[in-house]
């Protein structure tokens, strides 16, 4: 925790660096008008104040969550919210006292937010069991073999992220040309799937840490026991929630608009929708069950085919050679989501009997 603490500031520091010296020529470079520059440039510096914060947090509130105190992380950024909001409404409208911010209320809001959260987790872990008996806030000499493995496991698990999260904003790219009414569809579609990707998301958070609690200690049945148990539960709440999405698509749709065009395309992105979200839910938990053997590799690579030498590519050939339009990039991501589970899946199969043959 101590070593990722070290890492988090000088991470920090490169962000912030980074920020200064490129956001204003990024900003410049995208032709945005003067007030909306200001703004713009303005809000992001707000959002500056909390990088190293956001950045501290993180190996605290994982010290947390793995020790099983999942729960009270949750109650510490649901007490955020609130004061997030507050913090929001001054600064923005001017109230007691303060100027008025607009927009770039909202950065220095959600900047000082991220400080409120530093305090709670530091209070927690330097005042509460089990927390305090390992003294994470004290001095350490860094030492390298424990920060090279810190990058080792970190930074292919940060580039896999990225790679599946990016390839969203990509096919968003490509759908701009088919017009306002499609976009609007897709991105209902993309927000409401969002939302049902934290059921999956959540088995991942929270497989890696009992598998990798077992793993670590040895019991590697414990972690297989985990593993068929955590896919059972995915694959089950992701049959209930698929056939519900079916049933309810045009009830979905109208949570988001009243345009009957748009309606039907969200109901048909919907139905592409569902297919990925079934590729998901077998996925994304492996995805956790691999970080728990710390097999972090794997889940790089797979992201890496999956998304980008399958997905994108097969969109492009559908929507230019066979004018399947907008449909063509969501019937990519389905084939990439299910190519993905099927690699991860062998992976996973090939690790636990290798396991299985080291113990014997």
């Amino acid at each position: 925790v101590r070593h990722g603490m070290l890492l988090a500031v000088a991470f920090s520091v490169l962000i912030i660096v980074g920020g200064v010296i490129f956001l204003p020529p990024f900003l410049q470079g995208m032709g945005l008008a003067p007030e909306v520059y200001h703004i713009a440039l303005w809000y992001m510096a707000g959002l500056g104040i909390g990088v190293l914060p956001f950045f501290l947090i993180t190996p605290l509130r994982s010290l947390v969550d793995t020790l099983g105190y999942t729960k009270l992380s949750m109650k510490i950024y649901l007490l955020a919210l609130p004061v997030n909001a507050f913090l929001n409404y001054v600064l923005i409208f001017g109230k007691l006292g303060l100027p008025r911010l607009g927009g770039i209320g909202a950065g220095v809001a959600t900047g000082i937010t991220f400080w409120l959260l530093l305090v709670m987790f530091a209070v927690v872990v330097t005042k509460l069991q089990p927390f305090k008996q390992y003294d994470v806030l004290g001095f350490v000499r860094p030492v390298k073999h424990l920060v090279a493995e810190y990058l080792r496991i970190g930074v292919p698990m940060g580039v896999a992220i990225f790679m599946e999260t990016s390839i969203f904003g990509v096919v968003a790219l490509f759908i701009a040309k088919f017009g306002t009414e499609v976009i609007a569809a897709h991105q209902a579609a993309l927000n409401f799937s969002s939302l049902i990707y934290m059921f999956p998301m959540s088995f991942s958070l929270a497989l890696t840490i009992v598998v990798g609690v077992e793993y670590g200690a040895k019991n590697y049945q414990g972690a297989r026991d985990y593993t068929a148990l955590g896919l059972e539960m995915s694959l089950f709440i992701a049959m209930v929630y698929m056939a519900l999405e079916l049933v309810a698509r045009e009830y979905i749709a109208l949570i988001y608009t009243t345009n009957p065009h748009v309606i039907e395309l969200v109901k048909v992105f919907i139905i592409y929708a569902i297919m990925w979200q079934g590729g998901d839910a077998v996925a994304a938990p492996i995805q956790g069950i691999l970080r728990g053997y710390k097999d972090v590799n794997a889940t790089f690579w797979c992201s890496m085919l999956a998304y980008w030498a399958i997905c994108l590519p097969v969109g492009l050939l559908l929507d230019y050679k066979f004018n399947n339009g907008a449909f063509a990039y969501w019937q990519s991501l389905d084939i990439g989501v299910i190519c993905s589970a099927v690699v991860l899946s062998l992976r996973l199969v090939l690790l636990q009997r290798r396991i299985k043959k080291d113990e014997e």
